[in-house]
Protein backbone atom coordinates (compact mmCIF):
# COMPACT_ATOMS: atom_id res chain seq x y z
CA UNK A 1 0.00 0.00 0.00
CA UNK A 2 1.31 3.73 -0.99
CA UNK A 3 0.40 6.65 0.77
CA UNK A 4 0.41 9.24 -1.35
CA UNK A 5 0.85 12.00 1.43
CA UNK A 6 4.06 10.67 2.22
CA UNK A 7 7.25 10.75 0.81
CA UNK A 8 8.69 7.24 -0.21
CA UNK A 9 11.17 5.95 1.96
CA UNK A 10 15.04 5.86 2.13
CA UNK A 11 15.95 2.50 3.05
CA UNK A 12 19.66 1.22 3.05
CA UNK A 13 19.62 -2.50 3.05
CA UNK A 14 22.32 -4.06 5.28
CA UNK A 15 23.83 -7.73 4.44
CA UNK A 16 26.31 -10.78 6.43
CA UNK A 17 27.12 -13.80 5.47
CA UNK A 18 27.20 -16.32 8.05
CA UNK A 19 28.09 -20.70 8.56
CA UNK A 20 26.65 -22.09 11.00
CA UNK A 21 26.85 -25.61 11.90
CA UNK A 22 23.95 -27.44 13.37
CA UNK A 23 23.84 -30.38 15.39
CA UNK A 24 21.74 -33.28 15.36
CA UNK A 25 19.33 -31.33 18.01
CA UNK A 26 18.79 -28.46 15.77
CA UNK A 27 21.08 -26.43 17.79
CA UNK A 28 23.18 -24.22 16.03
CA UNK A 29 27.30 -25.04 17.50
CA UNK A 30 28.85 -22.19 16.23
CA UNK A 31 27.74 -19.25 14.05
CA UNK A 32 30.33 -17.69 12.19
CA UNK A 33 30.37 -14.16 10.35
CA UNK A 34 31.92 -14.57 7.16
CA UNK A 35 31.94 -10.93 5.66
CA UNK A 36 28.96 -7.87 6.06
CA UNK A 37 28.46 -4.06 5.51
CA UNK A 38 26.44 -3.98 8.81
CA UNK A 39 27.01 -2.10 11.84
CA UNK A 40 28.49 -4.35 14.79
CA UNK A 41 25.42 -4.07 16.83
CA UNK A 42 23.51 -4.89 13.93
CA UNK A 43 25.47 -7.65 13.11
CA UNK A 44 25.91 -9.03 16.73
CA UNK A 45 22.14 -8.81 17.23
CA UNK A 46 21.60 -11.10 13.85
CA UNK A 47 24.15 -13.39 14.86
CA UNK A 48 22.39 -13.77 18.52
CA UNK A 49 19.39 -14.58 16.60
CA UNK A 50 20.89 -17.13 14.73
CA UNK A 51 22.99 -18.72 17.49
CA UNK A 52 19.34 -18.96 19.33
CA UNK A 53 17.20 -20.46 16.55
CA UNK A 54 15.86 -23.99 16.35
CA UNK A 55 16.60 -25.72 13.51
CA UNK A 56 15.57 -28.79 11.87
CA UNK A 57 18.30 -31.82 11.53
CA UNK A 58 18.70 -33.40 8.83
CA UNK A 59 18.23 -37.03 8.24
CA UNK A 60 19.99 -39.66 6.72
CA UNK A 61 18.73 -43.27 7.14
CA UNK A 62 15.58 -42.40 9.49
CA UNK A 63 18.12 -40.80 12.54
CA UNK A 64 18.92 -36.97 12.49
CA UNK A 65 22.84 -36.29 11.20
CA UNK A 66 24.75 -32.70 12.40
CA UNK A 67 24.65 -30.36 9.05
CA UNK A 68 28.44 -28.88 8.61
CA UNK A 69 29.40 -25.37 6.81
CA UNK A 70 25.47 -23.87 6.24
CA UNK A 71 25.43 -20.53 4.78
CA UNK A 72 22.97 -18.06 5.24
CA UNK A 73 22.98 -14.58 4.07
CA UNK A 74 20.68 -11.79 6.01
CA UNK A 75 19.89 -8.77 5.17
CA UNK A 76 18.95 -5.92 7.83
CA UNK A 77 16.37 -2.81 6.34
CA UNK A 78 17.26 0.99 7.51
CA UNK A 79 15.16 3.55 7.05
CA UNK A 80 17.02 6.77 7.01
CA UNK A 81 15.96 10.12 8.15
CA UNK A 82 14.95 12.50 5.80
CA UNK A 83 18.36 14.47 6.50
CA UNK A 84 20.07 11.92 5.68
CA UNK A 85 18.74 10.70 2.60
CA UNK A 86 20.44 11.37 -0.70
CA UNK A 87 18.53 13.63 -2.61
CA UNK A 88 16.57 12.63 -5.66
CA UNK A 89 18.44 12.42 -9.22
CA UNK A 90 17.81 16.11 -10.74
CA UNK A 91 17.33 17.84 -7.65
CA UNK A 92 19.03 20.98 -6.46
CA UNK A 93 21.31 20.72 -3.21
CA UNK A 94 21.45 23.70 -1.30
CA UNK A 95 25.04 24.99 -1.34
CA UNK A 96 25.67 22.42 -4.64
CA UNK A 97 26.67 23.59 -7.98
Amino acid sequence: IVNRWLPPARVVIRRADFTLPVSETGKAVDVELQDTDMTSMQAFQFTQALANAAYSPRFENGAPVATEAIEFTGEWYEALAPAEAAPAAGTAVPGGR
